[in-house]
């Protein structure tokens, strides 16, 4: 589920040009988003793991 979760946020950052993006925007609960084939239910906790394990994602605080 990690891997699935580093791929859809990698896939998310590449449609805004690597980012900055909120990551609300980018996450998904579920996937596939449509009525296909089994269904694989993504968790906050998976997104964690993919932005602690892939070094190609950063966190950055925006300041205000």
């Amino acid at each position: 589920m990690t891997n699935l979760a580093t791929h859809i946020l990698l896939e998310a950052l590449d449609t805004v040009d690597g980012g900055p993006a909120a990551l609300p925007g980018l996450v998904t609960e579920s996937f596939p988003p449509h009525e296909q084939g089994p269904r694989h239910t993504l968790r906050p906790r998976h997104y964690y793991w993919a932005i602690f394990h892939e070094p190609a994602l950063q966190l950055s605080k925006r300041e205000e």
